[in-house]
């Protein structure tokens, strides 16, 4: 499981550590995993699809994957792919491709970056009158921490909650709004690597919202309209459409409503192997980062679960 691939050089201040990996580092993942693995597109293990099977010549099966759509994976996790001629799946949260909108969780990154330049910040601004916001305020460490720390107190609340109480960070404190950059993929760069062959879409939703916090009807909304605009776009073919949980949160009942959606399978954030008796709407990822995965040594202890 990969999101971002990044060169260090041009990783923005507040991205957090585990969202990317150097160019450098992935295309040494790919030359690692050509050694030990078959690497196969997703599809191979839909029961559903025609002609889809898992061989393996007896080595251990390996299946690429990318959360949220980032506009670099265009630019460079795409050209190390064609490189190589190995397949990856791309997660895509759909409302947010062909956007200039961001996720919230940069716009808090936003915030404490410019809050570091904002010295002595209750003498300037007064008392905050919501206990939250205060709380967000309050947190000591290097910003780093800030921002993860801010993410993990944020991720627990209701989403308009957690709307409400940034939008009140960003006027009290005068924030900038981030506008230097599309941070998404746009339709057609989805579609020039749907026909290259190597590279097939899942839905992330269609707002990239927790399942677990929302109704029934408000999680068929999410899954329905993202099928619905991937198979518009002519990014993916209906013989196989996977789907991946936001933040890996899911329960029987997300699980059950996103089968009565239609899709062919699902992955989480649970880290593991999978084997033929994993659930299929249940499968487990190894999440890969670059402060763990910088080496061929950190990279292999990182994939078969010593670190």
């Amino acid at each position: 499981m990969y999101h971002r691939v990044i060169p260090k050089k041009e990783v923005e201040y507040g991205v957090q550590e585990g969202m990317y990996v150097d160019p450098l580092s992935f295309d040494m993942h790919i030359e690692f995993l050509k050694r030990y693995f078959s690497i196969m597109p997703l599809s191979a293990i839909n029961p559903d699809a025609k002609g889809s099977s898992i061989k393996s010549n007896n080595t251990p099966v390996c299946f690429l994957t990318f959360d949220d759509g980032w506009y670099d994976f265009f630019k460079y996790a795409f050209q190390i792919l064609k490189a190589h001629r190995i397949p990856a799946t791309v997660f895509l949260p759909t409302s947010f491709i062909n956007t200039n909108d961001v996720f919230w969780t940069d716009r808090v990154a936003n915030i404490y970056n410019q809050l570091t330049n904002i010295p002595h910040m209750k003498k300037n601004h007064g008392a905050n009158n919501d206990p939250l916001a205060e709380k967000l305020e309050s947190i000591d460490g290097a910003i780093q921490e800030k921002i993860e720390t801010a993410i993990s107190i944020l991720k627990k609340l209701d989403y308009d909650r957690v709307l409400c109480t940034i939008s009140r960070l960003e006027k009290r404190w005068e924030i900038e709004p981030i506008t230097n950059k599309r941070s998404f993929l746009n339709w057609d760069e989805a579609r020039e690597m749907a026909n290259s062959g190597l590279v097939s879409f899942g839905s992330h939703t269609n707002n990239h919202r927790i399942l677990t916090k929302l109704r029934d009807d408000e999680i068929h909304q999410e899954l329905f309209h993202s099928k619905t605009k991937l198979i518009a776009e002519k990014t993916v073919n209906n013989e196989f459409i996977p789907f991946s949980y936001p933040n890996g949160d899911h329960d029987d009942r997300v699980v059950n409503i996103v089968k009565e959606a239609g899709y062919h399978l699902a992955v989480t954030t649970k880290k593991g192997w999978n084997t033929y008796d994993t659930p299929r709407f249940r499968l487990n990822r190894v999440s890969i980062h670059q402060d763990i995965s910088d080496s061929r040594e950190m990279f292999g202890c990182r994939i078969t679960n010593l670190i």
